[in-house]
């Protein structure tokens, strides 16, 4: 999903990060009549996160978020980590 982001992002500068993010979380949950259980941190909804690491705390968090290239620091499915990379600070 990262790379269809920041594919995404280099083909329509014009769309921001965050209509980016949103087209692949709340509008990809919409799509397939989800959008009360996915896509959106709310209570009742499955937590599932891929967490990754700020390479720079100064920096837009959306555009980080696209532009991610590197591993991820850990993967929670329905609130459960199922994957943690020991070698990220997103632990």
């Amino acid at each position: 999903m990262f790379n269809e982001m920041k594919r995404f992002s280099n083909q329509y500068p014009e769309v921001s990060s965050d209509e980016i993010i949103g087209m692949a979380t709340w509008n990809g949950a919409a799509a397939l009549g989800l959008r009360d259980v996915l896509g959106q941190l709310i209570e009742g909804a499955f937590a599932n996160l891929a967490i990754i690491p700020l390479t720079n705390p100064l920096a837009d968090v959306s555009d980080l978020i696209v532009n991610h290239a590197g591993p991820v620091g850990s993967l929670m499915i329905a609130g459960k980590r199922v994957f943690s990379c020991p070698k990220t600070i997103a632990n």
